[in-house]
């Protein structure tokens, strides 16, 4: 998960089907450290910051249709537990977020080139805590990437 401060821990748990429609299932527990902070007042007080723990739960399923086109559905989501600043708890600092994702893409000779557009599905306190995949209110990606093969494996 992209936090900057403070030593994390995550454990995930990940299983992919071989199936004819691959489906990809998350299940994870972020352990987020403790740090200390000065919120961006330089000779200010330093206070110890606790921020939530994350669970998290994700499923993904491709398609495919024809032509190298695949057709991509994912949700994610998360629970955040309360964050602390010394001892106090910061109240509403906790919730939950639940995003969906479809998208379309092309995929041929180790190239990939699609367009996915993601929304939240609820009120969501914490709508963009995962800044790579957090959909918030709504999002659209497009994107291009290139997959080398290991070195011990040949080109056919």
């Amino acid at each position: 998960l992209p936090i900057g401060q403070g030593n994390n821990f995550e454990r995930l748990g990940c299983y992919s089907s071989e199936w004819k429609w691959p489906l990809h299932l998350n299940l994870g527990y972020v352990w987020r450290g403790n740090y200390q902070t000065k919120f961006g007042v330089q000779n200010g007080p330093s206070f110890n910051y606790q921020p939530g723990n994350v669970s998290e739960a994700r499923a993904a399923l491709e398609i495919p249709l024809f032509k190298h086109f695949s057709l991509l559905a994912e949700s994610a989501y998360y629970q955040v537990e309360k964050t602390k600043i010394e001892e106090n708890i910061i109240e509403g600092s906790d919730g939950d977020a639940w995003d969906a994702l479809v998208g379309l893409n092309w995929s041929w000779a180790g190239w990939t080139v699609g367009v996915e557009g993601g929304w939240g599905l609820l009120d969501e306190t914490h709508s963009s805590f995962d800044l790579n995949r957090g959909c918030g209110d709504g999002k659209i990606i497009f994107y291009t990437s290139y997959r080398l093969l290991p070195w011990w494996r040949k080109r056919s």
